[in-house]
């Protein structure tokens, strides 16, 4: 089986190599993602305009190295994750989400446990940028007084607060995950 045949060749997917992280830990590892965002933008966007003014070329090169500290931060602070076999329905994935907290039970099948907890964590750590990204939008707006800005801050905080209601869910599911990792 896929399975197998991944425990052979010693690709990432294996349960025992790769632990699932907790939802707390995928939280704080978007923090220094956070920190660059919501306090380093208003400031860079004050100083671009305050020091180099409007010129365009000159501005290229630090908003370039600004953007790639931001989008590096992003990808050295993710938890490494098991790869999730490719046999799991994404339905029954995402039906198992939303019942799990319900039933207080996941499924037995590694597989699918590896699936659920790879969805689970995605949903977390989407709810989490999202309300980065709309803490930032709001902080730019009212500190440079663009109410553009500040609208897409309040618009992108009501879609992290419908995020933050499924990543409540996910949350749960890991936590019942883990638990039944430790009882075994």
């Amino acid at each position: 089986m896929d399975h197998d045949r991944r425990k052979a060749d010693g690709a990432p997917g294996q349960v025992d190599n790769i632990p699932m992280p907790a939802g707390r830990r995928v939280l704080l590892s978007t923090w220094p993602a956070a920190a660059l965002l919501i306090i380093g933008l208003p400031v860079f966007v004050g100083w671009r305009y305050a020091v180099l003014g409007d010129h365009r070329l000159v501005t290229l090169l630090p908003t370039f190295a600004y953007y790639m500290l931001v989008i590096l931060a992003f990808g050295r602070t993710r938890a490494p994750l098991p790869e999730p076999a490719d046999q799991c329905p994404r339905e029954r994935v995402q039906w198992t989400l939303t019942e799990a907290p319900r039933t207080a039970t996941v499924p037995e099948d590694d597989d699918m446990r590896v699936a659920i907890g790879v969805a689970a964590v995605s949903r977390i750590r989407s709810a989490a940028l999202m309300s980065i990204f709309a803490l930032t939008a709001a902080t730019t707006g009212l500190v440079h007084s663009v109410s553009f800005l500040t609208l897409v801050g309040a618009v992108l905080g009501v879609i992290a607060i419908g995020s933050f209601v499924r990543a409540c869910r996910s949350s749960t599911c890991l936590n019942l995950l883990h638990a039944e990792d430790h009882t075994s």
